[in-house]
C-alpha cells in the first residue's frame, strides 16, 4: 500500500538508521536546534511548511488514483494545488490544522504498528483503529495546541540535533546503541538521552520565555504579551491617582 510505505518512511527516517553525508547531518541538526528553540515562536510558518509537504504527497497519491497513464504536467498541477490549499489551512486555520496534523500522524503511526503486528499488509482495520485512537490526542491538541505544540517541538528538535552529533562525533546511529550487549554501549544511549531530555528542557523553557516577549504573527494567539516596543504597558489600576483620606 502507498499509504503504508509513506508512513514507514517518516516514521523510521533514514537520517536515525546511518547512511547519511556529513552536510545533511548539519542540516539536520541545524533544523533541530531551530526547532527546538523557536519552535512556537514560528509555528504558523511550519505549519505552512507541512502542509506543503502534505499537499504535494496526497497530489501525488491522488494522480496516481485517478490517472492511469500520468503524466508530469498532471503531478505538477495537482500537487501544486493542493499544496498551496493545505498550506494557507495551515496559515489561517492554524489551530484546525494542527489538530488535523496531530489526529493523522496519530492515526498513521497506530495503523502502522497494528499492521505490522497483525502481519495483513492490505487490511483496513488498523487504519480504522488508529483514527479511533487519534480523536483523542487531536481534541487535546485542539485546546491546548500552544502547551503541547511547544513540548512537540522541543522534544523532537532536541532528538533531531541530538541525534545527528551523536551519528556525526561516533559514526553509529543512536538508534543502534540500544542494540548494543556491550554495557559501553548502554552508558552511551543513557548519555546521549540525557542529553536530549535536558536540551528538550531549554528548549520549552526559551520557547515560553520568547512568546511572552516578541511580538510575531508567526505564532499566534500568544499569552501574556505585556511589551511594547520594550516597555512594560502599565494597567489602568496604575493610571488612577491615589486616594488620599484622612486619618
Amino acid at each position: 500500500m502507498v499509504l503504508a510505505n509513506i508512513a514507514q518512511k517518516l516514521i523510521t527516517p533514514q537520517w536515525l538508521l546511518g547512511g547519511t553525508s556529513g552536510p545533511m547531518l548539519v542540516l539536520v541538526m541545524l533544523v533541530g536546534l531551530i526547532a527546538c528553540l523557536l519552535g512556537y515562536v514560528l509555528f504558523r510558518l511550519e505549519l505552512v511548511g507541512l502542509g506543503l509537504f502534505w499537499g504535494t504527497t496526497l497530489g501525488a497519491m491522488l494522480v496516481d488514483w485517478r490517472f492511469a497513464a500520468p503524466k508530469g504536467s498532471d503531478y505538477f498541477v495537482v500537487c501544486t494545488a493542493v499544496a498551496l490549499l493545505l498550506a494557507a489551512a495551515g496559515w489561517f486555520l492554524w489551530r484546525g490544522f494542527f489538530a488535523a496534523a496531530t489526529w493523522a500522524s496519530m492515526a498513521g503511526a497506530v495503523g502502522l504498528m497494528l499492521m505490522r503486528l497483525s502481519g495483513e499488509s492490505s487490511a483496513v482495520w488498523p487504519w480504522l483503529v488508529g483514527a479511533l485512537v487519534g480523536l483523542g490526542p487531536a481534541i487535546l491538541a485542539f485546546y491546548y495546541m500552544q502547551n503541547i505544540f511547544v513540548f512537540l517541538s522541543a522534544s523532537l528538535g532536541a532528538l533531531a540535533a541530538v541525534a545527528s552529533a551523536a551519528m556525526a562525533i561516533t559514526g553509529e546511529p543512536i538508534v543502534r546503541f540500544a542494540s548494543q550487549g556491550e554495557s559501553q554501549w548502554s552508558w552511551a544511549l543513557a548519555g546521549w538521552m540525557l542529553l536530549v531530555a535536558a536540551l528538550a528542557a531549554v528548549g520549552i523553557f526559551t520557547q515560553n520565555r520568547l512568546v511572552g516577549v516578541l511580538r510575531t504573527t508567526f505564532a499566534p494567539e500568544v499569552k501574556n504579551r505585556n511589551r511594547t516596543r520594550g516597555r512594560f504597558r502599565r494597567s489602568r489600576k496604575a493610571n488612577i491617582a491615589p486616594r488620599f483620606t484622612k486619618v
